[in-house]
């Protein structure tokens, strides 16, 4: 019987130990940076605004919008990972410089204790913001 438990611990350990793990795509961090996304010339500004807002309501709350301002912020998520967890939770702030030629994006993530940022929500973003309203690079 006993040489039965240890296989059985071990297997219980693994699989709480493994549901605890930082997803992948987390990036600690002590600050989160900004990634910079230059707007189409034909694009305007109210468009612009219009359609990152689009974006974000698909999949956050929006917590904070001022268009005058150029700044959204979107509430936590907890469900990015495809499932929900108390531990882990991301949000996107986005803000327009004052010209509107550009737009500045940042992931901001929690794991537990830990800050950082989610490579996969900030490359997500900023794909679809750069084949919406974006500039092509050369």
């Amino acid at each position: 019987m006993k040489k039965y438990l240890l296989p059985i611990f071990l297997t219980i350990m693994s699989i709480y130990l493994s549901g605890c793990a930082a997803p992948e795509t987390f990036v600690r961090t002590t600050e989160p940076s900004w990634a910079r996304i230059e707007i189409r010339d034909d694009v305007k500004y109210d468009r612009s605004w219009q359609t990152i807002y689009d974006l974000l309501v698909r999949n956050f709350d929006i917590e904070v919008a001022q268009k005058e301002n150029g700044y959204i912020r979107t509430g936590w998520m907890y469900s990015w990972t495809g499932q929900v967890t108390d531990y882990y939770r991301v949000r996107i702030t986005v803000k327009f410089p004052e010209d509107r030629k550009s737009v500045e994006i940042k992931s901001e993530a929690y794991f537990k204790d830990m800050i950082g940022y989610d490579s996969r929500l900030l490359e997500t973003y900023k794909t679809d913001i750069m084949g919406t309203i974006g500039r092509n690079t050369r």
